[in-house]
């Protein structure tokens, strides 16, 4: 394994640079270069410290137990110090072909064959594993040797998780079949680092999901990772994927559900109902998503764009009208009411809503604007019509119950109906308002029974004014 000082100077710049901002590597590492002179100083924290220096190039043996070259004018200097005990190994270039080699305990000189060896023959493995120092040709001589099961011996091997990515880029780089795919899979999920975790998955995701049964190896290596953000960035990718299907939806969700970022969840959801076409099942998942979304703002973009979808069921419009119930805001609440009644929904669904916003929407100007739009959308009667008229008269403003009731009049009712109608305009409060409706309703009930003419009298007699009764008589006489 020969190492020119260019090529090991740039990999281990690769790997110090990964190593700043890694969030889990508990030792501290340095690095200089200088006038063909590379020092690399490794910290763990643990009352050890390892360092390297060296200059020119040099080759490793196959086995890793050795230096076998050295170029001419080169050096390698190998420090190690752990508990208090100090050794290094000196080697140098006799510029003839050999290597003069000297080996310290402390500051004194020890012979180098025998203890110098055997202590050279432990720390190479250490030097390799802790850096990307000839990971391309490990990877290909393990894989060589015992395929990907020994070189994924090997990565198991290394604590740094910069080096075991690195490790596995390299792998991932030959013809895996889908076991050895899988097999590499479960070796990423053992990665610490969520950030190197999910860049692996990201920049790997085509040959990760080449074979037919591996997105749900892919997605369990996904719910593994901590960070909403990584997590969020890898669904995102997920879903773009030719080979997402419908069959894949139920394990998607329960990580979506494990993302706390009402961001991020928001954001998912909603990219997932943009680019994928989905049933009405998984539509309905998306919908109970939105239990777990705290902010009314994301949970009302995402609603609203369910809404939207042309597979939404009858028991999607059920779902959603639960989860509307836990948004806080009128505002919200509201859009959100006036867009579900742009559909088709059926009488149960309807009163359900209209009770819910009744029971739950402060704003009279919000409530009334709901109520509106349930009489242009739908044709009220009986049952139905009862909850309407309950909903409308607990609204205090009677500005706003008189506007309603103007809409409720432009309609045709059948005598019954007409008859509700007449008797719940007796709980308006307002003289003025009251008169008002029964007005505008006049034309209707000149035209209905006798019985309808009596309600419309009885509820006319409440009027304080003499003159409005006596107007409100003529009305329905003429």
């Amino acid at each position: 394994m020969k190492i020119s000082i260019v090529r090991l100077t740039y990999l281990l710049l690769c790997f110090f640079a990964a190593l700043c901002m890694s969030e889990i590597n508990a030792q501290s590492t340095s690095i200089s270069s200088s006038n063909n002179k590379t020092t690399i100083s490794i910290d763990n924290g643990k009352k050890s410290s390892f360092s390297l220096e060296y200059e020119g190039e040099f080759t490793i043996s196959d086995d890793e137990k050795d230096i076998t070259y050295i170029s001419d004018g080169g050096y390698i200097e190998i420090r190690k110090s752990a508990f208090g005990s100090r050794r290094r190994i000196y080697m140098e270039s006799d510029n003839a072909g050999g290597i003069v080699r000297k080996y310290y305990v402390g500051s004194k000189e020890k012979p180098y064959e025998g203890e110098g060896r055997k202590w050279l023959s432990e720390i190479l493995p250490e030097l390799l594993r802790t850096t990307t120092i000839g990971a391309e040709e490990r990877v290909n001589r393990f894989y060589n040797n015992g395929g990907v099961d020994n070189v994924i011996n090997e990565i198991e091997k290394i604590e740094s998780d910069h080096v075991k990515t690195h490790y596995i880029d390299v792998l991932l780089d030959k013809q895996l079949t889908e076991s050895e795919l899988t097999a590499t899979l479960k070796t990423v999920k053992g990665i610490g680092s969520d950030h190197h975790k999910a860049n692996l998955l990201k920049d790997n995701l085509s040959r990760f999901l080449s074979g037919s049964n591996s997105m749900s190896s892919f997605l369990t290596v996904t719910k593994s990772i901590n960070s909403d953000h990584h997590k969020a960035n890898i669904l995102t990718e997920v879903i773009n994927d030719k080979t997402f299907s419908q069959d894949d939806m139920s394990t998607f969700f329960v990580i979506i559900d494990q993302i706390n970022s009402d961001h991020h969840k928001a954001n998912i959801l909603s990219e997932l109902m943009s680019s994928r076409k989905l049933d009405s099942h998984n539509l309905n998942l998306v919908i109970s998503s939105t239990d777990g979304i705290n902010s009314d703002h994301h949970v009302a973009n995402v609603l609203t764009k369910a809404l939207d979808s042309p597979n939404i069921s009858q028991e999607g419009y059920d779902s959603l009208l639960k989860s509307i119930k836990k948004v806080n805001s009128d505002h919200h609440k509201a859009n959100i009411f006036l867009n579900l009644l742009k559909k088709d929904l059926d009488e149960k669904s309807v009163m359900e809503l209209l009770s819910i916003s009744s029971n739950s929407i402060n704003s009279e100007h919000h409530q009334a604007n709901v109520l509106s739009q349930v009489l242009n959308r739908h044709n009220l009667k009986g049952t139905m019509l009862k909850n309407f008229l309950a909903s409308t008269i607990e609204l205090n403003s009677s500005h706003h119950v008189s506007n309603v009731y103007r809409r409720l009049a432009d309609k045709k009712y059948s005598d019954s109906d007409l008859i509700m109608i007449i008797n719940s305009v007796e709980d308006i409060n307002s003289d003025h308002e009251m008169y008002n409706t029964l007005y505008n309703f006049s034309k209707q009930v000149s035209q209905a029974s006798s019985k309808v003419k009596d309600a419309y009298r009885s509820a006319a007699k409440n009027l304080a004014s003499e003159s409005r009764y006596g107007k409100l008589l003529r009305a329905i006489e003429d």
